[in-house]
Protein backbone atom coordinates (compact mmCIF):
# COMPACT_ATOMS: atom_id res chain seq x y z
CA UNK A 1 0.00 0.00 0.00
CA UNK A 2 1.53 3.42 -0.67
CA UNK A 3 -0.27 5.66 1.38
CA UNK A 4 1.20 9.10 -0.05
CA UNK A 5 1.31 8.69 -3.46
CA UNK A 6 -1.19 10.97 -5.11
CA UNK A 7 -2.06 14.36 -4.31
CA UNK A 8 -5.43 15.42 -5.54
CA UNK A 9 -5.95 19.05 -6.39
CA UNK A 10 -9.64 20.73 -6.63
CA UNK A 11 -10.45 24.09 -7.81
CA UNK A 12 -11.16 23.77 -11.48
CA UNK A 13 -14.15 22.29 -13.67
CA UNK A 14 -14.87 20.64 -16.57
CA UNK A 15 -18.22 22.71 -18.54
CA UNK A 16 -20.22 21.55 -20.58
CA UNK A 17 -18.63 23.63 -23.43
CA UNK A 18 -15.86 21.36 -22.65
CA UNK A 19 -12.90 23.14 -21.27
CA UNK A 20 -11.35 23.40 -18.22
CA UNK A 21 -11.96 26.89 -16.27
CA UNK A 22 -11.54 28.18 -13.01
CA UNK A 23 -14.17 27.42 -10.75
CA UNK A 24 -16.92 30.04 -9.76
CA UNK A 25 -15.27 32.42 -6.88
CA UNK A 26 -12.14 30.84 -6.71
CA UNK A 27 -8.78 32.05 -8.14
CA UNK A 28 -6.35 30.32 -10.16
CA UNK A 29 -3.98 28.06 -8.84
CA UNK A 30 -0.91 29.89 -7.64
CA UNK A 31 1.70 28.61 -10.51
CA UNK A 32 4.94 29.74 -8.35
CA UNK A 33 3.01 27.61 -5.77
CA UNK A 34 2.42 24.94 -7.78
CA UNK A 35 5.90 24.78 -8.93
CA UNK A 36 7.48 24.39 -5.61
CA UNK A 37 4.77 21.64 -5.22
CA UNK A 38 6.01 19.93 -8.10
CA UNK A 39 9.55 20.08 -7.54
CA UNK A 40 8.26 18.28 -3.55
CA UNK A 41 6.23 15.29 -5.11
CA UNK A 42 9.15 14.93 -7.61
CA UNK A 43 11.74 14.70 -5.23
CA UNK A 44 9.43 12.22 -3.18
CA UNK A 45 8.35 10.27 -5.80
CA UNK A 46 4.21 11.81 -5.65
CA UNK A 47 1.78 11.72 -8.10
CA UNK A 48 -0.53 15.17 -8.61
CA UNK A 49 -4.21 14.52 -9.94
CA UNK A 50 -6.56 17.50 -10.83
CA UNK A 51 -9.62 16.56 -9.46
CA UNK A 52 -12.46 18.82 -11.55
CA UNK A 53 -15.89 19.63 -10.76
CA UNK A 54 -18.59 18.73 -13.16
CA UNK A 55 -21.54 20.38 -14.28
CA UNK A 56 -24.39 18.24 -16.11
CA UNK A 57 -22.88 17.76 -19.56
CA UNK A 58 -23.85 14.91 -22.18
CA UNK A 59 -21.30 14.94 -24.55
CA UNK A 60 -17.47 16.05 -24.82
CA UNK A 61 -16.24 17.62 -27.83
CA UNK A 62 -12.80 15.98 -28.04
CA UNK A 63 -10.81 18.72 -30.05
CA UNK A 64 -12.34 21.27 -27.59
CA UNK A 65 -11.30 19.57 -24.79
CA UNK A 66 -7.87 18.42 -25.88
CA UNK A 67 -6.92 22.04 -26.73
CA UNK A 68 -8.08 22.94 -22.95
CA UNK A 69 -6.30 20.41 -21.64
CA UNK A 70 -2.95 20.92 -23.18
CA UNK A 71 -3.11 24.78 -22.18
CA UNK A 72 -4.02 23.79 -18.62
CA UNK A 73 -0.97 21.13 -18.66
CA UNK A 74 1.33 24.13 -19.60
CA UNK A 75 0.72 26.08 -16.97
CA UNK A 76 0.06 22.85 -14.18
CA UNK A 77 2.05 19.30 -15.04
CA UNK A 78 -0.20 17.42 -13.03
CA UNK A 79 0.17 13.44 -13.54
CA UNK A 80 -3.19 12.68 -13.68
CA UNK A 81 -6.66 13.61 -14.39
CA UNK A 82 -9.65 12.88 -11.86
CA UNK A 83 -13.63 13.39 -12.41
CA UNK A 84 -16.48 12.06 -9.74
CA UNK A 85 -18.88 9.37 -10.75
CA UNK A 86 -21.82 10.86 -12.24
CA UNK A 87 -25.22 11.27 -10.82
CA UNK A 88 -26.98 10.45 -13.97
CA UNK A 89 -26.58 7.42 -16.76
CA UNK A 90 -26.74 9.63 -19.58
CA UNK A 91 -23.17 11.52 -18.20
CA UNK A 92 -21.54 8.02 -18.24
CA UNK A 93 -20.47 8.68 -22.08
CA UNK A 94 -18.89 11.93 -21.01
CA UNK A 95 -16.74 9.70 -18.17
CA UNK A 96 -15.69 7.47 -21.03
CA UNK A 97 -14.69 9.81 -23.35
CA UNK A 98 -12.89 12.29 -20.77
CA UNK A 99 -10.64 9.16 -19.52
CA UNK A 100 -9.80 8.08 -23.31
CA UNK A 101 -8.55 11.87 -23.86
CA UNK A 102 -6.83 11.76 -20.72
CA UNK A 103 -5.04 8.55 -21.64
CA UNK A 104 -3.80 9.93 -24.88
CA UNK A 105 -2.45 12.85 -23.27
CA UNK A 106 -0.63 9.79 -21.18
CA UNK A 107 -2.16 11.05 -17.66
CA UNK A 108 -2.83 8.42 -15.09
CA UNK A 109 -6.80 8.69 -14.95
CA UNK A 110 -8.97 8.94 -11.45
CA UNK A 111 -12.46 8.27 -10.78
CA UNK A 112 -13.98 9.14 -7.32
CA UNK A 113 -17.32 7.30 -6.06
CA UNK A 114 -19.38 7.17 -3.11
CA UNK A 115 -19.95 3.81 -1.62
CA UNK A 116 -23.70 4.29 -1.88
CA UNK A 117 -23.34 4.60 -5.65
CA UNK A 118 -21.20 1.40 -6.21
CA UNK A 119 -24.23 -0.60 -8.16
CA UNK A 120 -24.76 2.16 -10.63
CA UNK A 121 -20.42 2.05 -10.93
CA UNK A 122 -21.29 -2.39 -11.74
CA UNK A 123 -23.92 -1.18 -14.09
CA UNK A 124 -21.78 1.75 -15.80
CA UNK A 125 -18.48 -0.36 -16.34
CA UNK A 126 -16.46 2.59 -15.57
CA UNK A 127 -14.56 1.39 -12.82
CA UNK A 128 -12.86 -1.18 -14.85
CA UNK A 129 -10.57 0.54 -17.14
CA UNK A 130 -9.08 3.40 -14.35
CA UNK A 131 -5.55 4.10 -13.24
CA UNK A 132 -6.93 4.40 -9.83
CA UNK A 133 -10.56 4.63 -8.08
CA UNK A 134 -11.64 7.06 -4.72
CA UNK A 135 -14.53 4.84 -2.89
CA UNK A 136 -16.17 6.99 0.10
CA UNK A 137 -17.90 5.44 2.46
CA UNK A 138 -21.32 7.03 2.96
CA UNK A 139 -23.94 5.59 4.92
CA UNK A 140 -27.91 5.20 3.40
CA UNK A 141 -30.68 7.28 5.82
CA UNK A 142 -31.53 3.93 7.42
CA UNK A 143 -30.18 3.87 11.38
CA UNK A 144 -28.20 0.96 11.12
CA UNK A 145 -26.09 2.37 7.86
CA UNK A 146 -25.45 5.81 10.00
CA UNK A 147 -24.41 4.22 12.78
CA UNK A 148 -21.76 1.50 11.34
CA UNK A 149 -20.41 3.36 8.10
CA UNK A 150 -17.28 4.20 10.60
CA UNK A 151 -16.55 0.65 10.77
CA UNK A 152 -14.35 -2.25 9.43
CA UNK A 153 -17.24 -4.07 8.91
CA UNK A 154 -18.86 -1.98 6.85
CA UNK A 155 -15.43 -0.97 5.14
CA UNK A 156 -14.94 -4.76 4.06
CA UNK A 157 -18.57 -4.13 2.03
CA UNK A 158 -17.33 -1.09 0.74
CA UNK A 159 -14.11 -3.28 -0.63
CA UNK A 160 -15.91 -5.81 -1.94
CA UNK A 161 -18.37 -3.89 -3.49
CA UNK A 162 -15.77 -1.91 -5.20
CA UNK A 163 -14.42 -5.34 -6.33
CA UNK A 164 -17.63 -6.20 -7.71
CA UNK A 165 -18.08 -3.09 -9.71
CA UNK A 166 -14.98 -4.01 -11.56
CA UNK A 167 -12.04 -2.31 -9.46
CA UNK A 168 -8.61 -4.22 -9.06
CA UNK A 169 -7.62 -3.85 -5.35
CA UNK A 170 -4.31 -2.64 -6.04
CA UNK A 171 -6.06 0.05 -7.95
CA UNK A 172 -8.78 0.66 -5.01
CA UNK A 173 -8.09 3.70 -2.75
CA UNK A 174 -10.38 4.20 0.44
CA UNK A 175 -11.04 7.69 1.38
CA UNK A 176 -12.17 8.36 4.96
CA UNK A 177 -14.95 11.26 5.12
CA UNK A 178 -15.08 14.11 6.89
CA UNK A 179 -18.65 13.43 7.48
CA UNK A 180 -20.03 13.33 10.96
CA UNK A 181 -23.98 12.14 9.88
CA UNK A 182 -27.07 12.38 12.76
CA UNK A 183 -29.49 9.01 13.19
CA UNK A 184 -32.13 11.67 13.70
CA UNK A 185 -33.04 13.67 11.10
CA UNK A 186 -30.79 16.36 11.70
CA UNK A 187 -28.62 18.39 9.36
CA UNK A 188 -25.22 16.88 8.79
CA UNK A 189 -22.00 18.16 10.03
CA UNK A 190 -18.24 17.97 9.45
CA UNK A 191 -15.69 16.21 11.32
CA UNK A 192 -14.87 19.64 12.64
CA UNK A 193 -18.36 20.55 13.96
CA UNK A 194 -18.14 17.30 16.23
CA UNK A 195 -15.04 18.12 17.32
CA UNK A 196 -15.41 21.32 18.24
CA UNK A 197 -19.17 22.18 18.47
CA UNK A 198 -20.28 19.31 19.97
CA UNK A 199 -17.31 18.08 22.08
CA UNK A 200 -16.67 14.68 20.34
CA UNK A 201 -13.71 12.86 21.47
CA UNK A 202 -11.33 12.93 18.40
CA UNK A 203 -10.05 9.29 19.82
CA UNK A 204 -13.17 7.96 20.82
CA UNK A 205 -15.10 5.44 19.06
CA UNK A 206 -16.28 7.91 16.72
CA UNK A 207 -20.22 8.35 18.09
CA UNK A 208 -21.59 11.25 20.08
CA UNK A 209 -24.77 10.58 22.10
CA UNK A 210 -27.32 12.58 23.29
CA UNK A 211 -29.32 11.61 26.75
CA UNK A 212 -32.24 10.06 24.78
CA UNK A 213 -29.63 7.57 23.15
CA UNK A 214 -29.83 9.38 19.68
CA UNK A 215 -26.98 11.49 18.20
CA UNK A 216 -24.22 11.73 15.69
CA UNK A 217 -22.16 9.09 13.79
CA UNK A 218 -18.06 9.96 12.09
CA UNK A 219 -15.29 8.73 11.67
CA UNK A 220 -12.91 9.32 14.81
CA UNK A 221 -8.67 9.11 15.11
CA UNK A 222 -9.28 5.33 15.81
CA UNK A 223 -12.48 4.32 13.86
CA UNK A 224 -9.85 6.02 10.36
CA UNK A 225 -6.35 4.75 11.29
CA UNK A 226 -8.29 1.59 11.60
CA UNK A 227 -8.58 1.20 7.65
CA UNK A 228 -4.83 2.24 7.60
CA UNK A 229 -4.21 -1.14 8.70
CA UNK A 230 -7.47 -2.42 6.66
CA UNK A 231 -5.93 -0.99 3.64
CA UNK A 232 -2.77 -2.69 4.11
CA UNK A 233 -4.81 -6.43 4.73
CA UNK A 234 -6.19 -5.69 1.35
CA UNK A 235 -3.45 -4.98 -0.79
CA UNK A 236 -5.29 -1.62 -1.85
CA UNK A 237 -3.66 1.27 -4.00
CA UNK A 238 -4.37 3.10 -0.53
CA UNK A 239 -6.05 5.81 1.83
CA UNK A 240 -7.02 8.44 1.50
CA UNK A 241 -8.90 11.44 3.35
CA UNK A 242 -11.62 13.58 1.98
CA UNK A 243 -10.78 16.91 1.13
CA UNK A 244 -12.42 20.22 2.91
CA UNK A 245 -14.62 22.10 1.52
CA UNK A 246 -17.24 24.97 2.60
CA UNK A 247 -18.48 23.71 5.68
CA UNK A 248 -17.18 20.17 5.67
CA UNK A 249 -14.03 20.76 7.67
CA UNK A 250 -11.10 18.71 9.10
CA UNK A 251 -8.80 20.03 11.96
CA UNK A 252 -5.64 21.87 10.77
CA UNK A 253 -3.15 19.44 9.69
CA UNK A 254 -1.02 19.95 12.41
CA UNK A 255 -3.20 19.39 15.00
CA UNK A 256 -2.62 15.87 17.16
CA UNK A 257 -6.88 15.73 17.34
CA UNK A 258 -6.83 15.91 13.37
CA UNK A 259 -7.80 12.95 10.83
CA UNK A 260 -4.84 14.01 8.72
CA UNK A 261 -2.68 13.15 11.51
CA UNK A 262 -4.43 10.44 12.48
CA UNK A 263 -3.63 8.50 9.05
CA UNK A 264 -0.84 10.43 7.66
Amino acid sequence: MNSGANLQLGGYVLVPKSEIWEGVDRNPWNKTAFEALRKRADAAGKVIIAQFETEFQTTLDKATFMKSAREFLKDYPVDGFGLNFPVWPNEYQVRRDFFAAARELKLRTSLSVLSSDLPKLEQSGLGKDIDEVVVTPWPSSEKESIKSFNTDSFAEDVIKGAVKAGVDLNKLIFRVPLLAKADYGSADMSYANAIYDLGADPRGNGSFLYSGGFGYYFFSQPRASEKVALAKKYGLLGIGLQGGKNYVNDLYPWDTDSLFHAIA
